[in-house]
C-alpha cells in the first residue's frame, strides 16, 4: 500500500511496503520542538520512543486540535485523518500499543480540569439555576476524553469503524 502525505509545495510518499519512520519524522519534525529536521542527529522511531510518541501526538493533534481550542473545533480535511490510520495499520503490534498508550495518556480526560469543574457545581448552585446548568455543561464536557474527537473523525470515514474495531483487537 502507498500513502502519500503533501507538506508545504512537495509531496512526500509515508508508506511503501514497510513504514520508515525517518521520512515520517522529516515531514512532522518542523511542528515537534527540540527535533533536527535532517536525516542524521535524531534516532529512528524504533530506538527512540519519545520521538515516536511526540509524533504520534503531533498527528493528533493536527485532527483534534490543541486543547485550548476547546469546543471550537477545527474542520479537518478526512486526508489527516486517514493518513493516521494508515500510519497505524503499518505499525506493528509492540508500536500500535504505544500508539494507544499516547492516545490514552495524551488525550485522556484531564483529571485537574474535571476537579475544577465539579468543584464550582455547590457555587453554582447557590447562585441560580442558570449558573447551575452552565456548570454541570463544563462538568460534562470536562469529562469527556480528548481521544473521543479522535475516534469520531476515524469513525466518520469509509471504512472508519470497522478500523476502530480493528484497533481494539
Amino acid at each position: 500500500a502507498e500513502l502519500v502525505c503533501r507538506t508545504g509545495g512537495g509531496t512526500t510518499d509515508m508508506l511503501q511496503g514497510s513504514f520508515n519512520w525517518q521520512r515520517l519524522r522529516k515531514v512532522y519534525a518542523h511542528n515537534i520542538s527540540g527535533l533536527q529536521n535532517s536525516a542524521d542527529g535524531a534516532e529512528s522511531g524504533a530506538s527512540s520512543p519519545s520521538l515516536f510518541k511526540a509524533t504520534i501526538a503531533q498527528m493528533i493533534v493536527e485532527i483534534i486540535g490543541p486543547k485550548e481550542a476547546g469546543l471550537k473545533k477545527p474542520t479537518i480535511p478526512e486526508g489527516k485523518t486517514r493518513h493516521l490510520c494508515g500510519v497505524y495499520e503499518s505499525l506493528t503490534t509492540e508500536d500500535k500499543a504505544t500508539f494507544l498508550r499516547v492516545v490514552a495518556q495524551q488525550f485522556g480526560t484531564d483529571h485537574e480540569e474535571v476537579l475544577k469543574a465539579a468543584e464550582g457545581l455547590p457555587q453554582a448552585k447557590e447562585k441560580s439555576e442558570g449558573a447551575l446548568l452552565k456548570a454541570e455543561g463544563r462538568l460534562q464536557a470536562a469529562l469527556v476524553p480528548r481521544y473521543h474527537d479522535l475516534f469520531v473523525q476515524i469513525g466518520r470515514l469509509e471504512g472508519g469503524v470497522k478500523h476502530l474495531v480493528d484497533m481494539r483487537a
